[in-house]
């Protein structure tokens, strides 16, 4: 169903809002523009320049939804002042509201402008949005000068010789043109006359404010999809943004001492703090898999006393989980570029979470071993596997589940894991496919395979998440372009096979990571050249390191040889997977 570009006026807008016609779903966060965000918007609308499209939901059934609904602001704003909650439960069943889903910083800012003010909570007095007349505004992002006065700021600008005139005045049905250019004294004055004339006549302009009304939609879950698909102007919320807020709004009858968006932005920072980048969503997905909810992220789980209260109760135990479980990561060895998919993180979280692990060493204590190995197993194969490309919410579904039924041991049975879900297996037969990936998707690969070769004392190269490191062609790319292959001589047929068959050399086999520093020092040298510049102790701790056959030339004659001797090699690290 397509849903038309809608328009109205100002006036008739503003006028929806006494009358509760319009109205604000819980989720959204709090009015947060401030004075100047709301000059801005005025300047803009008499420049006639577009402030986005709004989005109504329109329904007649808010009793039926599972979160709650609150008016505007009181236009005589006051920061931090809260909203006022709607109570549902009176609501005339065949009336019509319009929820506003997109755009409650605009329609606020547009009702506190021009219908109230606007106060600080250290401010004496309120102000009121005013209009300068006599002159353009001096600033260079606003041509129309728009200000918040209080009483004794507008009187000294007007002993200054400033002319300034209330919005609230040229918004008054009984507003007279005329009679107010005559009586501020701006006859004659083209800019003032134009400006007033404009601003006059913008709040009955119908063209003005434009809108989506979304009807037809049951559940304000189908309408938020539609909202996070298309919204794309200003700051750009994701489903998570939303949902969060939802929580906030259940979490706060718990009068806690820290709100559960600060609570969640402090498990992101702390995260972050290891190397590691997640966001709201993942957050918010792994409190619904630890509080055994529903793995969808929707209104309903949210506004759910079961995730609220779980989380709430426990946020100290969330924290310390989703912390240790990143913490494990960072002592894998897996980098953040490696690490393509955090969801296969949540698991390790819900483990560590009901087991109760989160204050725990698990790393190569004598009891955690196992846990800290099978744990270690279940990321790598999901990464080289792809398990979470597709079906997520079933996949974490599955995996919780198998979980839940572990022998009394506590162990993290990887086994059972990987038994109900074959996906995550490798074989033998899998080794041509993961050794054969290219550069482009190289990268975590690589990362696995390093990091289990440190593990297990078969490579002493550095993997730190606060270094960067390249994917690097071995024997350089331009070893492979038609000119040098046409020169170069190769000792077996073989060797001359490998290197002319387009693709051999772009794959893992050829492939090694390599700082940012050394890759650059470098550059497309031959592997011969760069070795001449090392002495033998580096040189054969370079070929350890990225798993050369010590026996086997480094010359590009020998390439099929050495490719044949380093696959060996790999294979033997991916053994230990």
């Amino acid at each position: 169903m397509a849903y038309p570009i809608q328009r109205m006026s100002i006036r008739d807008l503003l006028a929806k809002i006494p009358c509760n016609n319009l109205i604000l779903p819980a989720l959204q966060r709090e009015f947060v523009w401030g004075s100047r965000d709301i000059t801005k918007l005025f300047d803009s609308l008499l420049q006639e320049y577009p402030i986005n499209t709004l989005m109504f939901w329109e329904t007649s059934n808010l009793p039926a939804q599972p979160i709650g609904f609150y008016k505007f602001l009181d236009p005589d704003f006051t920061v931090g002042n809260p909203n006022v909650f709607f109570n549902t439960g009176a609501c005339p069943p065949a009336q019509t509201y319009n929820v506003v889903i997109d755009g409650q910083q605009r329609i606020t800012s547009i009702y506190v402008g021009i219908c109230g003010s606007y106060k600080t909570a250290k401010a004496k007095n309120k102000s009121e949005l005013h209009i300068r007349l006599d002159k353009k505004c001096s600033a260079s992002y606003m041509v129309y000068d728009f200000q918040f006065l209080s009483p004794s700021q507008l009187s000294s600008k007007s002993k200054a010789g400033e002319v300034w005139c209330k919005v609230k005045d040229v918004y008054n049905p009984g507003f007279n043109l005329v009679r107010t250019i005559n009586a501020l004294g701006l006859v004659g004055n083209v800019w003032a006359e134009e400006t007033l004339t404009k601003l006059f006549t913008l709040f009955d302009n119908k063209d003005v404010i434009n809108y989506y009304c979304i009807n037809g939609k049951k559940t304000l879950d189908d309408v938020l999809d539609i909202f996070v698909r298309t919204n794309s102007g200003g700051y750009t919320l994701t489903k998570g943004d939303l949902l969060l807020s939802a929580m906030t709004v259940n979490w706060s009858t718990n009068v806690p001492t820290v709100s559960a968006r600060k609570y969640v932005e402090d498990i992101i920072d702390d995260v972050k703090g290891l190397g590691y980048k997640i966001d709201k969503d993942w957050v918010l997905k792994c409190f619904v898999m630890l509080a055994d909810e529903p793995l969808n992220l929707n209104v309903i789980s949210f506004m759910s006393s079961k995730v609220c209260n779980t989380i709430y109760h426990n946020k100290e135990e969330v924290r310390k989980s989703i912390y240790k479980a990143f913490d494990l990561v960072s002592n894998w060895k897996l980098l953040e570029k490696g690490l393509t998919t955090k969801l296969a993180i949540i698991p390790i979280v819900y483990f560590i979470y009901i087991q109760k692990l989160y204050s725990t060493a698990i790393l190569l204590t004598n009891s955690q071993k196992r846990n800290y190995e099978s744990m270690r197993r279940f990321v790598f194969h999901s990464i080289i596997n792809n398990l979470f490309e597709a079906s997520t919410d079933n996949t974490l579904k599955d995996v919780r589940s198998i979980i839940n039924k572990f022998s009394p041991s506590n162990d993290f049975d990887y086994s059972a894991i990987e038994k109900n879900i074959s996906q995550l297996k490798i074989t033998k037969s899998d080794y041509p496919t993961i050794l054969g990936i290219r550069k482009q998707q190289a990268f975590p690969i690589l990362n696995i395979l390093y990091a289990i070769a440190i593990e297990n004392g078969l490579s002493t190269f550095s993997l730190s998440t606060g270094s960067t490191y390249e994917v690097d062609h071995i024997h350089p790319k331009k070893s492979f372009e038609p000119a040098s292959l046409s020169t170069a001589s190769f000792k077996t047929t073989n060797d001359e096979i490998m290197a002319k068959d387009g693709a051999t050399y772009d794959t893992i086999v050829n492939l090694e990571l390599l700082d940012s520093s050394t890759n650059k020092s470098k550059n497309k040298s031959t592997l011969v050249s760069w070795f001449k510049g090392m002495n033998n102790s580096t040189k054969y701790k370079t070929m350890s390191n990225h798993f050369y056959d010590k026996t086997i030339s480094i010359d590009f004659s020998d390439f099929g040889s050495f490719i044949n001797a380093r696959k060996v090699k790999l294979e033997k690290v991916l053994d230990l997977l």
